[in-house]
């Protein structure tokens, strides 16, 4: 079983109750849930404003827009590729693709939270 420790406090997380995993800026990083709530939102979470900053990635409401934000993701994903494949210059594609790469990070996120921190707690 590994071991995994709270990147606030330093102490070790027993329990899936006890964790709560939430974006550091880029990283994917694992609290205790009373360090998550309690610390200022500017130390732990550095976007206060918007989806990515308020909740954390093993909680209800990621794990419920996950598959929403991926499905969107890969349409305009794919709509940006078959666009550029067919006008390579178009504005309009270039922003369908990056937006869809953008919407593909909470699931793929959310799935790293769960292989890297919740696998071994359970």
């Amino acid at each position: 079983m590994k071991k995994i420790f709270c990147h606030k406090c330093g102490k070790q997380i027993k329990s899936s109750k006890d964790l709560a995993t939430g974006f550091h800026w880029v990283f994917v990083k694992p609290y205790h849930v009373r360090c998550y709530e309690f610390y200022s939102p500017l130390e732990i979470r550095p976007f206060k404003h918007g989806f990515r900053g308020r909740y954390e990635l093993n909680g209800g409401v990621a794990t419920f827009l996950s598959p929403f934000s991926g499905l969107a993701g890969l349409v305009f994903f794919g709509l940006g590729i078959f666009a550029l494949l067919s006008e390579p210059l178009s504005i309009l594609s270039w922003l369908s693709v990056i937006f869809g790469i953008l919407l593909l990070g909470l699931p793929f996120a959310r799935l790293y939270s769960y292989f890297k921190y919740e696998r071994w707690l359970k």
